[in-house]
């Protein structure tokens, strides 16, 4: 699932967002087409957080 930053800004609470082909709790960080990281989606007081947990190798 790609978002913009735009996107990301109208997320509110209750927002379902569907995905398919990924690990629960597992998430991919990029910008644009590059990988940045990958790690777990976590529960951040009551919030969804990603803990990285390996950064992609730099070009």
């Amino acid at each position: 699932m790609r978002l913009t930053l735009a996107e990301l800004r109208r997320l509110d609470a209750g927002t379902i967002l569907e995905v398919g082909g990924v690990a629960p709790g597992y998430a991919t960080l990029s910008h644009g087409e590059r990988v940045v990281a990958e790690g777990e989606l976590v529960d951040v007081d009551g919030r969804l957080g990603l803990q990285i947990t390996r950064l992609a190798a730099q070009p």
